[in-house]
């Protein structure tokens, strides 16, 4: 059965002319082929620092998973987990079912909008679009198996994060006649750019991700991270964190690259390594997910998204309209089995350490004074010796403005001051990194 989807671009100013209404078709293997292997889920263990956890915190930072919250917020109906293979192309096959076949999801990308009403409902998260923030560690929910004849084989994770600055870097769509599927005329969502020929998010013509507020971390996979029996819970800091202007988004792109050689046909199962991400279909098998309705294209829809990059649009042949675009969830049917990818970020709403973390070693005071014009300082405390003080001070698009290190710093209480006349005015986020912990604040110059 075909669908009939009509997308509009719409951007902060105006609705641009409707895009000519194109035939997409559900056959891109969008049902509930989980690969044959099974591995053991331990969701309390997972949720354990998620969803209601939250809410007993005391500080405005929090680990946020939309997939988590809506599994709370629609109390009674469960999600259920899905699996599927990551891999750069389809030259490999899989084991699904009782049937081997060519992989073909080759980028699992998500966007994360901490305004979203069930964050506020479940996680207690009141932000809106006036509150900037940040994100210092982001977390993967993966399996792992390693049958590579070479046990000395590093893989690698391929992290793409950016905020959307400036705001064309994902520009709005949304769906019209949807209302039998998600109970509302209009489905807004942002939409994620795709580049074939470099395999890279983000640089079509419609969609330019540039280096503001753009990071790429590469995490090593080796056998220490063999994830066969039970499901992992992969925790990777943020070089620096990723500051977040007020009223952006963040997305992020993940993508595995085998550090071994492979030929067409060969069976990942057994022959390689193998990597596997996880996601939740929302409210149990066969139902649409959650959508929060709003005026299409305004700066206070949700846009929490969760999409793929499946073989068709690797390959250039999707028919018509995605050529060119990550897939959303909300573009499948109803029996789509990866709506929420289980990827987790540990965010702080500013001004964060005006008092000091509890259980830490270290804090971080306000800087004083705050809003300076010319002139402010920095005040923190150490209650140990400490192998290395780093401080970073970053503008609100995540450009550093200054650092400063200092080695085997001895107990007691610091100042740094900032006199420089290079700060425009605005807002501006202060990190202090102890020993690889950290704490960030928020700063602001009139």
């Amino acid at each position: 059965m075909k669908k009939i989807y009509s997308l509009i671009i719409a951007s902060a100013l105006s609705v641009c002319a409707i895009a000519q209404g194109l035939p997409f078709t559900n056959n891109m293997n969008p049902g509930k082929q989980n690969p044959a292997h099974h591995f053991m889920f331990d969701e309390n263990k997972f949720t354990a620092n998620k969803g209601v956890a939250n809410r007993l915190r005391t500080q405005t930072q929090y680990w946020l998973s939309y997939g988590v919250t809506m599994n709370t917020y629609n109390s009674g109906n469960m999600s259920v987990l899905h699996v599927n293979y990551l891999f750069p192309d389809s030259l490999c096959f899989g084991t699904f079912g009782t049937t081997n076949s060519g992989i073909w999801i080759h980028h699992i990308a998500d966007v994360l909008d901490v305004k979203s009403p069930a964050f506020n409902v479940v996680d207690g998260v009141n932000w809106t679009t006036s509150d900037p923030f940040s994100v210092d560690s982001i977390s993967i929910l993966y399996g792992y198996t390693r049958h590579d004849p070479d046990p000395n084989v590093v893989d690698t994770l391929i992290i793409t994060m950016f905020t959307n600055v400036p705001a064309t870097n994902m520009q709005t769509y949304y769906y019209t006649g949807e209302m039998a599927n998600y109970g509302t005329d209009t489905v807004s969502f942002k939409e994620l750019g795709y580049d074939q020929p470099t395999n890279t998010i983000g640089t079509n013509a419609e969609n330019t991700i540039t280096a503001t507020g753009k990071i790429i971390i590469k995490v090593p996979l080796t056998i220490a991270d063999t994830a066969e029996y039970y499901y992992y819970e992969k925790m990777i800091g943020i070089p620096g964190s990723l500051n977040v202007g007020a009223g952006k988004l963040v997305t992020t792109d993940v993508q595995f690259k085998p550090g071994y050689s492979y030929a067409l046909g060969d069976l990942i199962d057994t022959q390689h390594n193998a990597f596997y991400f996880t996601a939740y279909e929302e409210k149990g098998a066969g139902t649409f997910p959650n959508y929060f309705a709003c005026n299409m294209g305004s700066i206070n829809c949700d846009y929490n998204a969760s999409s793929i990059l499946p073989m068709a649009v690797r390959y250039d042949l999707s028919p018509g309209v995605w050529n060119g675009f990550y897939i959303p969830s909300f573009a499948y049917g109803a029996g789509y089995a990866y709506e929420h990818h289980l990827i987790s970020y540990k965010v702080t709403n500013p001004p964060l350490a005006v008092n000091e973390i509890e259980g830490s070693n270290f804090s971080l005071l306000q800087n004083q004074p705050n809003p300076f014009t010319n002139t402010t300082t920095i005040n923190y405390q150490l209650k140990k010796l400490a192998t290395e003080v780093d401080i970073q001070i970053y503008d609100i698009h995540g450009v550093k403005m200054l650092e400063k290190t200092d080695k085997n710093v001895k107990p007691g209480k610091y100042s740094l001051e900032i006199n420089d006349n290079t700060f425009a005015p605005g807002i501006y986020f202060c990190t202090l990194t102890v020993d690889g912990e950290k704490v960030t604040g928020k700063m602001v110059k009139q």
